[in-house]
């Protein structure tokens, strides 16, 4: 019983992981959106 409680927690934690990696992702793209078209302004 245990057991299979700690491979829960496992499978949370990579969950969770996976989810803050996926935002970090979004975030970086918005990112990289925001500077493609403010060096586009800036070169008007």
């Amino acid at each position: 019983m245990l057991l299979m409680q700690r491979e829960k927690e496992k499978e949370d934690k990579n969950v969770a992981h996976l989810t803050h990696v996926s935002e970090m992702e979004k975030k970086c793209e918005t990112l990289a959106r925001i500077t493609a078209i403010l060096k586009d302004v800036i070169q008007i």
